[in-house]
């Protein structure tokens, strides 16, 4: 696996995961010493984000959401009515799962990723690298800092108080 540029990480029932920003997915069962590419399916670069709803591996690329019910052997395009194609992060709360993405901000599937929705229209011209859901608070982090939403994304607002606008220790440089 040298070479390669690793973007996400899983660890999950003895295996680790691993996906680069070239698009490829790799696994290992013996704690790194080898891997194995399990892309076959996966046809976008960088795996950006990997995690696990129910037995199904899932994940975000650079060019949509895939998801393997096969431990990565295979795996299928598992976005329908997502408007991004480029996706940062996945977080998955029970049968819900929230990406964020360049442009469109934070999508929501409550059905597993068989489908997708923008539950506020504002959300959907922004651009979200990060995800998390806290007892059904969501927090979108991006290019407008920390978005905030108390009743699960159907609505959001700044949360940006003593973010800053500019690194600071940067300008010392």
């Amino acid at each position: 696996m040298s070479g390669n540029n690793i973007a996400s990480l899983l660890a999950d029932s003895g295996k680790i995961f691993a996906g680069t920003y070239w698009g490829v997915l790799y696994v290992s069962d013996d704690n790194c010493i080898t891997w194995q590419q399990v892309t076959n399916g996966i046809y976008h670069n960088e795996v950006k984000a990997i995690s696990k709803i129910g037995n199904n591996l899932i994940i975000a690329t650079g060019g949509g959401i895939y998801q393997s019910n096969n431990e990565g052997s295979s795996w299928f395009r598992t976005d329908t009515g997502l408007a991004a194609a480029y996706v940062y992060d996945l977080f998955i709360d029970g049968q819900n799962i929230f990406a964020a993405s360049e442009g469109n901000g934070v999508s929501i599937s409550t059905d597993g990723g068989e489908t997708w929705s923008y539950p506020d229209s504002a959300m959907a011209s922004q651009s979200s690298q990060a995800v998390v859901v806290k007892n059904n608070s969501v927090f979108a982090g991006g290019t407008e800092g920390i978005l905030y939403s108390s009743n699960y994304g159907i609505s959001w607002i700044p949360k940006n108080n003593g973010l800053g606008s500019s690194p600071s220790h940067l300008s010392s440089l």
